[in-house]
């Protein structure tokens, strides 16, 4: 006997056109729920919504309630059964704080000049967020301070109590004490006069008062484009906002003496490299080179590795193995259209048993840390063909090419495969440059291992090499 089951489309389904959010922001306490709704259009709409949490373990949603798990931050996102349609909001779950630390119980100030100082502090527990602090001094005309931001300023000799006061009642306190001046200032100097920042880096620097026996050791940090640098006047913490240059001067408290550091800030650091796709003068495979790479000569093959007693048509003297077996170069043979797998990249023709590869000189500074890296193109192995040994690699060397500073080998092991059986790697490593180098040699290593029948080609793309902040 033989069941058979009938299955016909339900026609009374509605599908979401469009719906709107009743909350664009959340803020919950740990463990409290809130239940956010939807208005669909059509008003009729049968099929439900999709609720996802990019950060679970702040925040859960089900069905549009969510749930507070931990303290931070999480995007709630419902969009519709097609995905076509999305809509999201932020959730800030919070702790409330039940007790206050100041970081400085004693604190000493010149009056003469109205020292001043920025109180640190800490909630219990330290998660807490978002709790409003309220500052007092027990007397105004030694000491005050800041309601709002615990910015103590030195008015008069004397003692004052200053105390921080949560919402509860809870509170801490630092015991001020005014003071004269014995040694006065004379001069700042900042360690760094120059410095260069990726955006979203912060830093600090350092600075000497003179003379060194100054009782007043303090100074007040500021920047003439904060859009650019910012800092903050009191830590001196240096945060990068967005490309272009600022000064961050400081400023002593005694005397009003300065020093200035010139910030040059980047989005990312440049690469150095001159066109590092190996674009033109042809799209794919080359016969000759592009612009701004040199083609090494097969004599340095045998020079650099020339302690291989077996010469440079073999694998060099550290690594007599093959790295990866079932990889294969491309070859001019096969008719494959290297473009369909990595785009705009020279790709070295190389006869059989000659070695190959490319360079490029790039300026450095001494002492300084760089990345370097590229992508790769191979294709599996399925045919006999040559397979990868340590002569396909990626090296930072001295300009005449004889002194190894850093080495990238290709490792394709866990390498993206594509569906047409390329293999495409992104190769990558890090030299420290010797104090007394200024220049080093970009270059990429590939040869030919002695098979009469192929003339090999590897498929190099996105080269790069950039200081590393």
């Amino acid at each position: 006997m033989i069941a058979a089951v009938s299955c016909k489309e339900t026609e009374n389904n509605v599908a979401v056109t469009d719906f709107t959010l009743s909350e664009s922001a959340v803020t919950l306490l740990v463990g409290e729920t809130e239940t956010v709704t939807a208005a669909l259009t059509p008003a009729n709409a049968t099929e439900p919504l999709l609720w996802t949490s990019s950060n679970p373990g702040t925040a859960t949603v089900l069905g549009g309630v969510v749930t507070a798990l931990l303290p931070g931050t999480a995007t709630i996102t419902a969009s519709t059964l097609d995905g076509k349609i999305q809509k999201s909001f932020t959730v800030t779950v919070i702790v409330v704080a039940t007790g206050i630390t100041i970081g400085i119980k004693d604190l000493e100030l010149a009056y003469q000049v109205n020292e001043q100082e920025a109180l640190p502090y800490t909630f219990t527990p330290i998660q807490a967020l978002n709790t409003i602090v309220t500052w007092t001094s027990s007397d105004p005309n030694v000491a005050t301070v800041d309601a709002a931001t615990g910015v103590v300023t030195a008015m008069t000799k004397g003692t004052a109590i200053i105390t921080a006061w949560l919402e509860d009642g809870e509170s801490d306190f630092c015991n001020v004490t005014t003071r004269d001046i014995s040694v006065y200032a004379t001069g700042v100097a900042l360690n760094i006069k120059s410095l260069r920042l990726v955006v979203g880096q912060q830093t600090n620097l350092a600075f000497t008062i003179s003379p060194a026996d100054a009782t007043v050791k303090k100074v007040k940090w500021s920047s003439d484009a904060p859009d650019v640098a910012k800092v903050d006047a009191f830590t001196g913490e240096i945060t990068a906002v967005s490309a272009g240059t600022a000064n961050i001067v400081a400023t002593t408290v005694d005397g009003g003496f300065t020093d200035k550091c010139t910030m040059e800030i980047l989005n990312m650091p440049p690469n150095l490299l001159l066109n590092p796709g190996f674009e033109d003068p042809d799209n794919g495979v080359l016969n000759g080179m592009p612009p701004n790479w040199t083609q090494i000569p097969a004599t340095w093959f045998t020079a650099y590795y020339s302690a291989d007693p077996l010469g440079p048509g073999n694998a060099p003297p550290n690594n007599t193995n093959n790295m990866r077996s079932d990889v294969a170069f491309f070859t001019t043979g096969n008719g494959v259209d290297i473009a369909d797998v990595l785009t705009g990249k020279y790709t070295a023709r190389i006869p059989a048993a000659q070695a190959g590869g490319s360079y490029q000189i790039v300026n450095v500074t001494p002492g300084e840390i760089y990345e370097y890296g590229c992508d790769i193109a191979f294709r599996l192995n399925n045919i006999s063909q040559q397979t990868i040994k340590n002569y396909e690699t990626l090296k930072i060397l001295s300009p005449d090419g004889l002194t190894l500073y850093g080495e990238a080998p290709i490792d394709v092991d866990n390498a993206e495969v594509n569906g047409a059986g390329y293999i495409i790697k992104g190769v990558n490593g890090i030299v420290v440059i010797p104090d007394d180098v200024t220049q080093v040699r970009f270059q990429v290593d590939q040869r030919n291992f002695n098979n009469p029948n192929a003339a090999p080609v590897m498929c190099w793309d996105e080269c790069y090499f950039r200081w590393v902040p």
